[in-house]
C-alpha cells in the first residue's frame, strides 16, 4: 500500500508545474495550433502537415502604466467552435465565398481583476488571431 500511494504521490509531483496546453485543428486537420501558460505566460505554436511553421512563440502585450497584459495569467475558460457557411459578397472577383474554420476562445485571468481573451482561428489555408482585453481601471491602454 505504501508502493502505490508512494509511486502516485510521485506522479502528482510530476504533472505539477507542467503546462497546460490546448490544440486546434483546421476542418482539413492538417494545421494545428498549439497554445499554453508557462507560469502564467501565454504561447501559441503552427504546425502544418507535422512540420514547424511557427515556433513557440509568446503572446501578449507590455502596457504603459504598469497594466501588463504578457504574464501572471491563469485559465478561467477554454471553448471551442466551428462555423461552415457560404457568403455573398455584392461585387468582386468571386461571388460566392466560403467561411469554414474552428476556433478556440481561451480567457485568461489575472492580477487586479485583468482579463485577456484572445480567440484563435484555424482555417485550412492559414491561422487567425485577435485579443480583447478588459482592464477594469483603465479606460484606453498604451501599447509599448
Amino acid at each position: 500500500m505504501k508502493k502505490i500511494l508512494l509511486t502516485f504521490i510521485c506522479l502528482c509531483l510530476t504533472f505539477i508545474g507542467q503546462a497546460q496546453s490546448y490544440s486546434l485543428f483546421s476542418p482539413d486537420n492538417k494545421i494545428r495550433l498549439d497554445f499554453c501558460l508557462e507560469e502564467g505566460k501565454p504561447f501559441y505554436s503552427v504546425v502544418v502537415d507535422n512540420q514547424n511553421f511557427i515556433n513557440r512563440s509568446s503572446l501578449g502585450f507590455q502596457v504603459a502604466d504598469g497594466v501588463n497584459l504578457n504574464k501572471n495569467f491563469s485559465f478561467f475558460s477554454i471553448d471551442y467552435n466551428e462555423k461552415d457557411e457560404v457568403w455573398t459578397q455584392i461585387w468582386g472577383e468571386n461571388k460566392q465565398n466560403c467561411n469554414h474554420y474552428r476556433e478556440m476562445t481561451v480567457v485568461l485571468k489575472g492580477v487586479d481583476e485583468i482579463s485577456l481573451i484572445i480567440d484563435f482561428r484555424v482555417f485550412d489555408d492559414g491561422i487567425a488571431f485577435r485579443y480583447e482585453a478588459d482592464v477594469p481601471y483603465a479606460d484606453s491602454l498604451f501599447i509599448l
